[in-house]
């Protein structure tokens, strides 16, 4: 990338064949920065384009009281730039060229934009006298525990982004080394905060995956099989969404039409084979587990989960995850948990042999006084 030539498209001046070429290409590609996946699920979205389609950064915005925000889409976990050689001079271009208008930016980048971002970070403030370089700018939070969930793992809370981020007193303290190295805003305690993810590679036999899991998982699971629970792929995607509104009731800041989106993206993406959903039912019939696997770039996305609190304690949930990984051990495919910043969710992940991928996400408030007024009353 010798030159850095980067340019704003609206969503109407967009290439989105080109678009995906390079989402296809690029190292860090996931299935939310398809054009598709992204004319699904967000109320609007332009894009940052470096040079022909080098890399791209799209931006989901939607706009209150006149005011264009960017913000995360409903089941879209990761965004941010996307290409291949991305350094920390690149993204800083991408972030440098987010245009003004948005003056209230919540987003998250991609795990492939941590160690551009943390080598951007580390550099020396020009014309001052060495600092060296600056350590854990991007701290590892404590999470977010729900009391609810807390009371059984095998539960998942996968309907947005927590509403509040990771943050660490200590960052207070800490200052970005280069004025000029992030727009306006990003500098500030919190801006910049740090999501956790689980992975988990199936390219091993079943018996070693199986060997990988904690006791209290494969507890649960011989618990699923004794009561007579069976799992099945196919299950209508509306019977899916209807367990997990059923399960987040009043929690969850997704709304109806968020769903209503889903569907039709879900759909769109069952025809193209990179789709299924799976689930588990009772000897009785009854729908306890369930979620939607979205398949790209390597990753089966586990990325809408519904428990019922009887499949909750009966092992479904557990038995659930099982039985895709038995499906689909021996294979060149991570299965993505999309999360999560939960304790109690990390650690259910984490109790399949899952490893941590660790991505940023960007909190910036530059509205003015009067306008954060109104959204706290």
């Amino acid at each position: 990338m010798a030159s850095l030539d980067i340019h704003y498209y609206r969503r109407d001046q967009l290439d989105s064949q080109r678009w995906d070429q390079c989402i296809d290409n690029a190292g860090n590609g996931n299935v939310y920065a398809y054009s598709g996946y992204l004319d699904g699920m967000a109320q609007n979205w332009d894009a940052l384009v470096l040079n022909d389609y080098e890399a791209v950064m799209p931006l989901t915005w939607n706009r209150k009281w006149g005011i264009p925000y960017l913000y995360q889409p409903a089941f879209t976990a990761a965004a941010g730039v996307f290409g291949n050689g991305i350094t920390g001079t690149v993204l800083q271009a991408f972030l440098l060229a987010i245009p003004r208008k948005f003056r209230l930016i919540e987003i998250s980048l991609n795990s492939g934009n941590m160690a551009p971002l943390q080598e951007l970070l580390s550099r020396k403030r020009v014309g001052e006298k060495e600092q060296g370089a600056v350590d854990e700018l991007l701290p590892q939070g404590q999470g977010i525990v729900d009391a609810d969930l807390q009371k059984e793992h095998g539960s998942a809370d996968k309907m947005q982004l927590p509403e509040q981020g990771i943050t660490d007193a200590g960052l207070a303290k800490k200052q970005v080394p280069d004025g000029a190295a992030l727009p306006t805003g990003f500098e500030k305690p919190g801006a910049l905060i740090v999501r956790n993810n689980y992975l988990l590679d199936l390219r091993l036999p079943y018996e070693a995956l199986w060997a990988g899991y904690r006791d209290n998982i494969r507890r649960n699971i011989k618990k699923a099989q004794q009561a007579g629970h069976q799992y099945g792929t196919g299950i209508p995607v509306q019977e899916v969404i209807r367990l997990a509104q059923w399960q987040e009731q009043q929690r969850s800041g997704v709304k109806t039409e968020d769903y209503n989106r889903f569907i039709a993206l879900y759909n769109h993406l069952l025809h193209a084979g990179q789709a299924m959903t799976c689930g588990v039912r009772t000897a009785g019939g009854e729908l306890v587990a369930s979620c939607v696997y979205f398949f790209s770039h390597k990753r089966a996305y586990y990325i809408l989960v519904g428990n019922h609190p009887n499949g909750r304690t009966g092992g479904a949930s557990h038995f659930l995850i099982d039985r895709f990984i038995q499906a689909h051990a021996g294979q060149e495919l991570l299965l993505d948990f999309e999360g999560s910043d939960l304790r109690n969710l990390a650690f259910f992940y984490s109790s399949f042999g899952a490893s941590l991928e660790t991505y940023p996400a960007v909190r910036v408030n530059r509205l003015p006084w009067y306008v954060n007024l109104l959204r706290r009353g």
